[in-house]
């Protein structure tokens, strides 16, 4: 998988039968996230593919993850649930790190 060009494959291990994973591109090409273990997802920066922050918050495995136009994150779990993260949740956490 290029994550640069976000051309390719994505290929997952599976450690699990039933294990799934979940892989999303901000619409401004900055950020990418991912379905971890321990129901949380990692958000990384493209330019350095350094991981920017780890969001928590849902109670059952992350299954589906997308960006809504405006850059927020919206996450589906096993919880039954769907959460809503402001760019301000991995967003500002970048800034802070790299000095901006």
């Amino acid at each position: 998988l290029d994550l640069r060009s976000r051309k390719g494959k994505a290929v997952w291990r599976r450690s699990q039968k039933r294990s799934r994973r979940a892989l999303a591109f901000s619409p401004c090409n900055r950020f990418f996230a991912a379905a971890l273990p321990q129901w949380s997802i990692g958000v990384w920066r493209l330019d350095t593919l350094d991981i920017a922050t780890t969001l928590t918050g849902h109670l059952g495995e992350v299954t589906a993850l997308t960006f809504s136009p405006k850059g927020e994150l919206l996450s589906g779990s096993t919880d039954g649930t769907v959460l809503v993260w402001d760019q301000h949740s991995y967003a500002d956490e970048v800034a802070s790190r790299s000095g901006r």
